[in-house]
C-alpha cells in the first residue's frame, strides 16, 4: 500500500489518503482526479528498490528460471495492446509444450512465459486490479513454475461426455502413484499437488512436477518418455526431439 500525504505543503486538498496503486497509469489517474499537481510525485512501482522496500522480494539474478515478478504485469489496458502480438507467440509456445500420453492424458509444461501469460489472461476475464488480487494471482500461478532440475506441468485428464468422465475419473484413482518420466531406464515418478488429490475420484486437472537426477539431466538429449503404469491405463509417449530441445532449458 502507497500512502500519499495531501494535507503539506500547497497541495489542494487537506487530507491524507491510503490508496493502492499498482500501476503508472493508476497513479496519472489518480494525479488528475484529484489535482495532485502541486504535489511530489507518487513513487514509481516498477522502481525495483522501492518494491524491495515495500516488502516485495527482488528479481532474482541467477540464471535459473525465475518466477514471475510484480513489476512484469501490466495494467489490463497496456495488455490489451501486448496482447495483439503476444497471444500467436503464447499458443505456440504452448503447443509446443503440450504432450499427450494416450487418448485422454494431457501434459502442459510450463515455464516463466507461459505463467505471466496466464496470470494476465485471468487478470483480463475476471476484471483484477486491485494489487493484493494481483499479488495472490501472482503467488499462486508462480507455484507453476518448476525449481531448478525439475519438470512442471499441467497435466488434463479429458473425456469427452460427462458420464464417461464421471466413470474413468474414479477408476483413474490411484494415478498419482503411476505418472514417471523416464530418461535413459532412469525413471522419476510424478509429484502430484496433494491439494488436488480425493479420495472418491481423481480431479480433471492435476499440477505435476518431476524432479530429475544429475544422471537424468545428463542423458536428457538420448531421449525420454512420459510413463503410465496404471492398471487402468496404461500408456507410454516417448519425447520428440523437438519436445527434448523445448523442455531441456527448464531443469537447466
Amino acid at each position: 500500500m502507497i500512502l500519499a500525504e495531501l494535507a503539506a505543503g500547497s497541495c489542494p486538498l487537506k487530507l491524507t489518503v491510503a490508496v493502492r496503486l499498482p500501476f503508472p497509469m493508476a497513479r496519472a489517474e489518480l494525479q488528475r482526479a484529484y489535482s495532485f499537481r502541486d504535489c511530489p510525485p507518487l513513487p514509481n512501482y516498477r522502481d525495483k528498490d522501492f518494491l524491495h522496500n515495500e516488502g516485495f522480494p527482488r528479481i532474482p539474478t541467477k540464471k535459473t528460471m525465475k518466477p514471475v515478478h510484480i513489476s512484469e504485469i501490466k495494467t489490463i489496458a497496456d495488455y490489451e495492446i501486448e496482447r495483439e502480438t503476444l497471444r500467436p507467440r503464447m499458443i505456440a509456445l504452448k503447443n509446443r509444450r503440450r504432450i499427450s500420453l494416450g487418448k485422454h492424458l494431457t501434459f502442459l509444461f510450463e515455464n516463466h512465459d507461459t505463467v505471466r501469460y496466464q496470470i494476465q489472461e485471468m487478470m483480463r476475464i475476471e476484471r483484477i486490479v486491485k494489487l493484493q488480487d494481483i499479488v495472490h494471482e501472482v503467488e499462486t500461478y508462480n507455484e507453476l513454475i518448476p525449481s531448478p532440475g525439475e519438470l512442471a506441468a499441467c497435466l488434463l485428464i479429458e473425456y469427452e461426455t460427462p458420464g464417461e468422465r464421471a466413470v474413468k475419473l474414479r477408476d483413474l484413482l490411484g494415478l498419482e502413484n503411476h505418472i514417471w518420466l523416464d530418461v535413459g531406464g532412469e525413471r522419476t515418478r510424478a509429484t502430484f499437488d496433494g491439494r488436488q488429490l480425493a479420495t472418491d475420484r481423481i480431479s480433471s486437472v492435476q499440477y505435476v512436477k518431476f524432479h530429475l537426477s544429475e544422471g537424468q539431466k545428463k542423458n536428457w538429449g538420448n531421449g525420454a518418455a512420459l510413463v503410465s503404469d496404471h492398471s487402468r491405463y496404461p500408456a507410454e509417449r516417448e519425447l520428440s526431439a523437438a519436445e527434448l530441445s523445448e523442455l531441456a532449458t527448464d531443469f537447466r
